[in-house]
């Protein structure tokens, strides 16, 4: 029986893992990653929906008419709608979500920056509510989930990581051809 020995696999399983990583780790990378969830858990919001498509959960009509009267000596978001549940009041809220990124071990982290703004014309201290976007946020959360990452945004970031992927190792292999 014939021994067949192949050489250089372990070298270029090392070299693929190395560029794998690289690219996993690419500022350009998460940045897209980062942008893209930013800018789909924002618009899903401001539609009043999740990001399933799932409509966020009505506001009674108590609270609609108190956003009524708020709107009156408050500025107001750009996608203010009295009856609308769209976490978009001021829009000081969903203005504050952003994201940074950590190229140490590749993650991307995303939360509300800032303290917000009280609003005008509210007497009771206790019904003014948190001090900051994060506190608000999580109040919010109870009620209205809408930070999170929905299957078909999932399905978005994992393509886009593939084919980045595919295009590290394409230009890696046409690199160690050249090389020889």
């Amino acid at each position: 029986m014939a021994k067949v020995v192949i050489k250089g696999i372990k070298g270029v399983e090392d070299s693929t893992r190395k560029v794998l990583q690289k690219a996993i780790n690419s500022q350009e990378l998460l940045n897209e990653v980062g942008v893209l969830v930013q800018k789909n858990i924002i618009g899903s919001a401001r539609q009043g929906k999740t990001q399933d498509g799932v409509a966020l959960k009505p506001l009674s009509k108590s609270w609609v008419e108190r956003r009524k009267k708020l709107s009156e000596v408050n500025s107001t978001g750009t996608f203010y709608k009295p009856s609308k549940s769209n976490l978009s009041f001021t829009g000081q809220l969903l203005d504050s979500f952003t994201y940074e990124i950590s190229r140490v071990n590749a993650t991307i982290r995303l939360f509300f920056k800032g303290s917000r703004k009280p609003y005008k014309g509210i007497k009771k201290a206790a019904l003014e509510g948190p001090a900051t976007n994060r506190e608000l946020a999580e109040q919010i959360e109870q009620d209205r989930p809408f930070v999170f990452i929905g299957e078909k945004l999932n399905k978005i970031i994992v393509n886009k990581v593939k084919r980045s992927l595919g295009k590290q190792l394409s230009n890696f292999n046409k690199l160690r051809k050249i090389l020889g």
